[in-house]
């Protein structure tokens, strides 16, 4: 189609629209958009269903109970107006709050919350309990100084259940701040195990992106020490499963945001899996201390479980193991030294600060167990280590072996000196009586047999415990005795002594080699 041409008289360039053309082009370009419009599917943004975890806030149910005549009805509504705020203006968008009064807790005290669990707290509560996070119980009475707060704190989807925490304020203005003091240091945070990287690990903090309006209510500071747990979920990504990791801790070293850079502290080899794998992924729950002191247990894996009396027990401040020729007077990572009584406990003292411990456990100078620990966070702890009953009572026999492989050479040692005075003084009865003395006298042979008979049942009742440890040290205490019997009642020693009687005497009993007898 020409739309430019040149005029044939005057030989000027004229535009010329072909109408008819271009009309029925943009019939066709009109025709293919609502053809495409037609058969092409409508494509809508997708929208996410869920906020990413570190900017997903904690929904929290605060329930306050009252035991005051200072305050009437519209004097709680105030200062649960209160608490609100102060928590909206400290915490901010960290936590999604919602505050009600508990009428129902009698009595409304510490020991009343004490007392309280989390099936009385879901049975005056309203149904929707799965879009609850954090529940916290809270106790306001007055007293004649001023006023007693208390709090208590539930997380049931980590189970984590708090310790009453209380204090005293003198004022009615700083009883919402205290409140939600005692509110935050019942809190536990939670994040998720982004990474493992040899002893060092990265937790992303869930509501950790999102800023608090007061600094000394930051997620960051809210835990210093973390424990991994395992974590299984449904189809519906609610967890199904929890699994605590045992004699694990990760204490924070750096704080990005919400991203927390943390050390790893654990008695086991592979305590913490790499990445999310499926619906398992890895939880990381902050722990506090809350009790002056924990009681640990030492007992036996076996079933049933046995107390281990009278057994040593060393705090250090490192996982490093103690030097052979190192004396506990000239170590600085010794803390102390513990002794289990009768049932197998040691009361261990929480510090000042919350710092990662090393506990080891000894049976005798064998270690039985190294693990981190802090005290003050549980009330009571429970180490269980396999059952070391099969190494004692071979350790205890080849002792008693020793003792007897000791009185032979002294009494080999006896009967040789003995004929060789008697040779000096050509004093052939008594020589000839030494040489019946020393030929009384056991050989090695007889030694070597019962290293045989206390090896073998002693192995078989490790290997029936699945106890390797044990095994390979009873095998080695067993080896070390049978090279102490070779060297010091070798048959060599005691022909050469015999050898030096053909000089002396020429009975053929006498010089004869002599034959093995036992016991």
């Amino acid at each position: 189609m020409r739309i430019i041409t040149r005029h044939p008289d005057c030989g000027e360039w004229r535009l010329t629209i072909v109408t008819r053309r271009i009309v029925s082009l943009f019939v066709c370009s009109v025709r293919l958009c609502v053809l495409s419009l037609i058969s092409c599917p409508v494509v809508v943004a997708a929208i996410p269903d869920e906020l990413p975890l570190e900017l997903n806030a904690y929904r929290v149910q605060t329930l306050v109970a009252f035991d005051t005549p200072l305050l009437g009805a519209e004097g709680r509504q105030e200062l649960l107006d209160e608490i609100r705020h102060t928590t909206a203006r400290c915490v901010g968008s960290q936590w999604s709050v919602t505050v009600d009064e508990a009428t129902w807790l009698q009595p409304a005290s510490a020991a009343g919350l004490a007392r309280l669990s989390m099936a009385k707290v879901l049975e005056h509560s309203p149904p929707a309990t799965d879009q609850v996070d954090i529940w916290q119980v809270a106790t306001v009475r007055a007293t004649g100084a001023g006023w007693r707060v208390a709090v208590r704190s539930w997380q049931p989807n980590v189970a984590v259940e708090s310790e009453v925490v209380s204090a005293d304020c003198s004022d009615r203005s700083e009883l919402p701040l205290t409140l939600l003091r005692l509110s935050y240091r019942a809190f536990r945070p939670v994040g998720v195990i982004d990474n493992v990287d040899g002893k060092q690990a990265t937790v992303l903090l869930q509501a950790g992106a999102l800023a608090a309006p007061d600094e000394s209510f930051a997620l960051s500071k809210a835990a210093t020490l973390f424990i991994p747990v395992l974590t299984s979920r449904k189809r519906d990504k609610t967890i199904d499963r929890l699994q605590t990791i045992p004699w694990t801790f990760l204490s924070v070293t750096d704080v990005d945001g919400a991203r927390l850079t943390c050390d790893v502290h654990s008695g086991l080899r592979s305590a913490i899996g790499g990445k999310k794998n499926g619906r398992i992924e890895t939880l990381a729950i902050g722990v506090k201390s809350s009790f002056p002191n924990s009681q640990l247990e030492l007992a036996t894996q076996a079933k049933p479980s046995l107390p281990l009396v009278a057994h040593r027990i060393e705090l250090r401040k490192t996982g490093e193991f103690p030097k052979p020729d190192e004396s506990r007077d000239n170590d600085d990572r010794l803390i102390k030294v513990l002794l289990t009584d009768r049932r197998g406990h040691v009361v261990i003292p929480a510090g000042s600060t919350e710092d990662v411990i090393w506990l080891f456990a000894y049976s005798g100078n064998h270690l039985l167990a190294r693990v981190p620990t802090v005290p003050g966070i549980a009330a009571t702890m429970k180490l269980e280590v396999p059952d070391d009953s099969a190494r004692l009572a071979a350790e205890s026999d080849l002792y008693m072996l020793q003792g007897e492989l000791i009185e032979a050479v002294a009494a080999r040692n006896t009967a040789a000196a003995a004929v060789r005075i008697a040779i000096k003084k050509n004093d052939a009865t008594r020589a000839k009586q030494a040489v019946a003395d020393l030929k009384k006298l056991p050989d090695a042979q007889v030694y070597l047999d019962r290293v045989t008979a206390i090896r073998i049942p002693s192995i078989k009742i490790a290997q029936s415990r699945k106890d390797r440890a044990g095994e390979v040290r009873i095998k080695r205490m067993c080896d070390e005795t049978t090279e102490l019997i070779k060297q010091y009642l070798s048959e060599d020693k005691r022909l050469a002594v015999l050898e030096e009687l053909k000089e002396l005497f020429t009975d053929d009993d006498a010089t004869e080699k002599p034959i093995k007898q036992g016991t």
